[in-house]
């Protein structure tokens, strides 16, 4: 089985350069290729590493027109000018079309952006007779939103390293869609939703492969970098903040000798700068 999992380009007024390596992709790869062998996962991220090209304002942001009616110098003309940052939506729909995958699963992490997230899931399906899937956190903040487009066939909420790995038996035939965690999918017109479980313990998931993404687009100050947890979720309860849709209310931490197990691995790659992305990386700061 062939799988290829995206990330897709964004829109926006400016862009991150280092923000979104996707190491989440990254993990789910990495537990597909322990749990599944046999299949045959792709990365392909089609943000980082492309040129910017500059397209027309959404029309829900039209308004902004008349705040910003020309271009100057200063830090307010950061909202003159909208951008497609990454590879345009024709060559993304080639490039999968070529493949030819059996699979292809869409990672949706900001609400911002969801927009892309939909544009490759309908492109795939007008291309490709394949289930498309979509995950991250925009999803599991409003999964019947999501689930409830023609072209987008699953959803997976919270964490997706055992939701995938089972996805993937399904398909194979080894197990129910009803048993596999974490999933949404259609049945008879209705949206069904089976019940979210915990994932694998974080002590047992594999380094992320990031063995599919070219180092030069992932360079900070010279160096190249590589993105790294050590811990899921946080222990706060802040009302304003959304990480417990995703990763629950289970603080987990890596143990550390698997920290620093990574962080050689890194360097025998030849990555010479971490970006640690925790959602609450020194809150216990004594250990740390």
């Amino acid at each position: 089985m062939k799988i290829v999992l995206v990330q897709p380009p964004i829109r926006d007024f400016y862009d991150t350069d280092i923000r979104l390596q996707p190491i989440g992709l990254c993990y789910i790869k990495s537990a597909i290729n322990k749990y599944l062998p046999e299949a045959d996962v792709l990365i392909r991220d089609y943000h980082a590493g492309y040129s910017r090209k500059t397209v027309p304002l959404p029309e829900e942001l039209s308004f902004l027109k008349e705040y910003y009616p020309v271009a100057d110098k200063s830090p307010f003309s950061t909202f003159h000018q909208y951008y497609h940052f990454g590879e345009s939506f024709d060559r993304i729909e080639a490039e999968i079309n070529d493949i030819a995958p059996d699979l292809v699963g869409i990672s949706s992490l900001f609400t911002p952006y969801y927009r892309e997230a939909h544009e490759i899931a309908e492109r795939v399906k007008k291309r490709l007779d394949v289930p498309v899937i979509m995950g991250g956190a925009h999803v599991s903040a409003v999964p019947h939103d999501v689930l409830g487009l023609p072209y987008i066939d699953y959803v997976i909420l919270g964490e997706g390293e055992r939701p995938m790995v089972e996805f993937v038996r399904f398909l194979l035939g080894h197990m129910k869609r009803e048993d596999v965690s974490n999933l949404g999918y259609k049945k008879d017109g209705l949206l069904c939703f089976n019940p979210v479980r915990v994932n694998y313990p974080i002590h047992e998931l594999p380094i992320p492969d990031l063995s599919g993404l070219p180092s030069e687009r992932y360079q900070r100050a010279g160096n190249s970098l590589a993105f790294m947890i050590t811990s899921r979720g946080c222990p706060q309860r802040c009302s304003f903040c959304s990480v417990h849709t995703t990763f629950g209310n289970n603080y987990r931490r890596r143990p550390v000798e698997h920290i620093i197990e990574e962080i050689k691995q890194r360097y025998r790659e030849g990555r010479r700068m971490i970006d640690f992305e925790d959602d609450n990386l020194t809150f216990y700061k004594d250990e740390f």
